[in-house]
C-alpha cells in the first residue's frame, strides 16, 4: 500500500493565477539571495582576516539558503481544482485551492470526487474510493502517478510533449503505463484485487506488465486488462468504455462516472490472451 505523510499547510497561496503570485515572491527572494551571495563573496575576498576561510564560509552559509529557495519552489507540483464530498491529502480533509506537493497522497471517500490540476497542464479526475500518490522528484524524470485503488481519468496535454520519451507515467505494483499526450481512463479494480483496466479516449498509451515485460500499445477507442501473473490482454474496443464520463470541467455538468467496473468483467469472455 502507499505510505502517507503529514500534510503541509497552504500558507494562503491562490489557485487561480497562483503562478503569478508564487513565482513573483520566489523571484524576489531568489534575486535577494543572488545579490547577497555576490556582495558576501566580494567582501570576503577583500578581507585579509577571512581570506583563508572564504571558501568554507561561502559554502556553509550561502549554499544551504540557495538550495532552500530552489526546493521550496520545486515542491509545488499542482493544486486541487475541484472537490465534491470528502477528499483527503495526506490523511487531512482538503477543499479546492489546496496546493499539491511532490509525494502527496490523495484519497477520495465514498460518493466523493476530485479534479487535480498539475503545473504542466495535466488534469486528473478521481472517482469515489480512489487512492493515488504523486511523484516527481525532478523535472528530468516524468511525472509518475501511483494508483493504489479506484478509478481515475487522466488528460495529458499534447503540446507539453516535446520528445518521443514518456511525459507522464501511471503505474501500480505490477504494470506501468507510459503516456505522451493522451486522454485515458484507469481502474485498479476492487472487485478482483489484482486487476487493472485501462482504455484510451484519445492518443496512445504504452502498457508494460512486469510478468512478461512486453510493451503493448493501446490506441484511441481500445482498452486492455492487465493482471498480476498474467500477460496484458490484446487491445480491443470494449463496450463498457463508451459509457464513461470523460468530462473534467465542473462548469460543463456533472463529473460523476456512473459506469461500474463490474461491467468490464463481461468483456473477459471475449479476450484472447497472447
Amino acid at each position: 500500500m502507499i505510505s502517507e505523510k503529514n500534510d503541509q499547510p497552504d500558507k494562503g497561496r491562490i489557485v487561480e493565477g497562483r503562478s503569478t503570485n508564487v513565482i513573483s515572491e520566489d523571484s524576489i527572494v531568489f534575486a535577494h539571495v543572488i545579490r547577497s551571495m555576490k556582495m558576501m563573496r566580494k567582501n570576503i575576498y577583500k578581507s585579509p582576516k577571512l581570506i583563508l576561510l572564504k571558501k568554507g564560509f561561502f559554502m556553509i552559509n550561502v549554499i544551504p539558503l540557495f538550495l532552500v529557495v530552489i526546493n521550496l519552489h520545486a515542491a509545488d507540483i499542482g493544486s486541487v481544482l475541484f472537490v465534491k464530498g470528502k477528499v483527503l491529502v495526506n490523511k487531512k480533509v482538503v477543499s479546492s485551492a489546496h496546493i499539491l506537493s511532490e509525494g502527496d497522497t490523495i484519497r477520495t471517500s465514498k460518493k466523493s470526487l476530485a479534479v487535480l490540476s498539475l503545473n504542466d497542464g495535466t488534469k486528473i479526475k478521481l472517482q469515489e474510493n480512489a487512492l493515488i500518490k504523486l511523484n516527481q522528484k525532478n523535472k528530468v524524470k516524468p511525472m509518475t502517478v501511483v494508483i493504489d485503488k479506484g478509478d481515475a481519468f487522466f488528460k495529458v496535454l499534447k503540446n507539453k510533449v516535446v520528445t518521443s520519451k514518456n511525459k507522464f507515467v501511471v503505474k501500480n505494483k505490477f504494470v506501468s503505463m507510459g503516456v505522451r499526450g493522451t486522454h485515458f481512463f484507469v481502474s485498479s479494480s476492487t472487485v478482483k484485487k489484482e486487476d487493472l483496466w485501462m482504455c484510451v479516449q484519445e492518443g496512445l498509451v504504452a502498457v508494460k506488465n512486469k510478468t512478461d515485460k512486453k510493451v503493448v500499445l493501446v490506441k484511441a477507442g481500445e482498452g486492455i486488462v492487465s493482471s498480476r501473473g498474467k500477460k496484458t490482454s490484446s487491445p480491443k474496443p470494449l463496450s463498457w468504455t463508451k459509457k464513461l464520463n470523460w468530462e473534467m470541467d465542473p462548469k460543463k455538468g456533472d463529473l460523476t462516472n456512473n459506469v461500474s467496473i463490474k461491467e468490464a468483467y463481461t468483456d473477459l469472455l471475449d479476450f484472447d490472451y497472447d
